[in-house]
């Protein structure tokens, strides 16, 4: 299907949305339909997709450890389960979760060894090194833009060319639900997006793709499935120890920004966040180290220096 702008690339997002969701509601307890009917006026489809995909991994985990679900599918679980799961449940999974999110980040020494490998084609196969040469500067452009500005992989494809504002250092995007947003880039991103502009002026894009700003090999705008497969090409030969999506790379960035200001506010306004208890949940760890530390920043008592305390017993 010829996508014509960047308003249709959405709308298809959103018919995609919906029919993997049909296809997880399947694997679901049939009660849980009347749910996500309920909310559906006041949610997009990919939040509830988002939804359900965490409850069937909930599912799973308790299906995992729980003996008395082991033998029984998920999609046939009764409604009463809601009334067995305990707080213990919920405070186990969560832990287990949030282990899980700290072990998928990358470090600040491996977010410039992964750019340097795109750079230098390290690791790649004789036959992926030959598409390399003709990818290379898109895909630092890409990888560089998603670490440097935290946006959703589908924000990213979804760019056009006039949404890129390199005046005021800015990119137009079209955030979940459809709101229109601008999000800055500084040098390191705007040097590859420069990098890339110049070398897509000599491309010939297929109809329906002219404006977009990222190709595939084929001239056509890119996938959001083309470009996890490229950060899993490159991730792979970083580290073996963890699986990096785009959606960790974001969580990268989220977390070097908090590091870098410690403003949770400011962390959820950048990556879109419309309640900022939902930057918190991501980055609970950054968050309580920072509480930790303000304990001590506020003095109540000036300390009286040690030799000033001797002299003073002497008096």
């Amino acid at each position: 299907m010829a996508v014509l702008n960047n308003e249709n690339y959405h709308e298809a997002q959103v018919r995609d949305n919906i029919r993997k969701m049909r296809l997880v509601l399947d694997t679901l307890p049939s009660w849980l339909k009347e749910y996500f009917r309920a909310i559906e006026p006041n949610t997009s489809a990919r939040t509830r997709l988002a939804y359900a995909y965490d409850i069937r991994m909930f599912f799973e985990f308790l299906k995992e450890n729980n003996p008395s679900l082991k033998n029984e599918e998920i999609s046939d679980f009764n409604i009463s389960i809601l009334e067995s799961i305990t707080r213990f449940d919920i405070e186990e999974y969560l832990e287990n979760i949030s282990l899980y999110e700290e072990i998928i980040r990358l470090d600040t020494d491996e977010v410039a060894k992964l750019l340097d490998m795109v750079e230098t084609g390290e690791n790649l196969t004789d036959k992926e090194l030959i598409y390399h040469s003709r990818t290379k500067t898109r895909d630092i452009a890409i990888l560089t833009l998603l670490l440097g500005t935290g946006i959703r992989v589908s924000e990213c494809v979804g760019i056009n060319l006039k949404d890129v504002d390199f005046k005021n250092g800015g990119i137009k995007i079209t955030r979940k639900g459809g709101n229109e947003a601008v999000v800055y880039f500084g040098d390191e991103v705007e040097a590859a997006l420069h990098d890339y502009l110049e070398e897509r002026e000599g491309i010939n894009p297929e109809s329906g793709s002219e404006n977009a700003l990222f190709l595939s090999m084929q001239n056509k705008r890119i996938s959001v499935r083309a470009v996890e497969k490229l950060v899993k090409k490159y991730a792979s030969r970083l580290t073996s120890l963890k699986k990096i999506t785009p959606h960790k790379l974001r969580s990268t960035y989220g977390s070097a920004l908090y590091r870098e200001t410690g403003d949770i506010y400011l962390v959820a306004d950048v990556l879109g966040h419309k309640d900022v208890n939902t930057t918190r949940k991501h980055y609970a760890s950054q968050y309580d180290e920072r509480r930790k530390h303000a304990a001590n920043i506020v003095t109540l008592r000036e300390k009286v220096p040690e030799k000033k305390q001797d002299d003073q017993k002497d008096d």
